[in-house]
């Protein structure tokens, strides 16, 4: 429910919800190992991963993105792997960039 500012203008988000909105955003967590790779992900998890990802803010609201589920462990482990050498290419090139503009 949207409280009112002093002049009756709406207010839509109240201390509680930004206090809310904190506390998940502290208690996020990044995870990098342990996962079980060979357990499947529920469909109806994937389902609501999906949705927050939709609800998630984008610039003019345009939501520019597209969402693809990969269940091959085949498939994801090359993403790996193109992920790690676009990773090493852009250190190399920030690198050699620093090392121009110091000399």
């Amino acid at each position: 429910m949207a409280s009112e500012k002093p002049g009756g203008l709406p207010v839509p988000y109240g201390a509680e919800s930004i206090d809310a909105f904190l506390e998940v955003l502290q208690g996020r967590r990044s995870i990098r190992t342990g996962f079980l790779r060979d357990k499947p992900i529920p469909d109806k998890l994937i389902e609501k991963i999906l949705e927050a990802a939709r609800w998630a803010p984008s610039a003019g609201n345009s939501q520019p993105w597209e969402f693809l589920v990969v269940r091959s462990f085949e498939i994801r482990e090359k993403i790996v792997e193109i992920f790690k050498t676009q990773m090493r290419d852009k250190i190399e090139i920030e690198e050699a960039t620093r090392a121009s503009a110091a000399a």
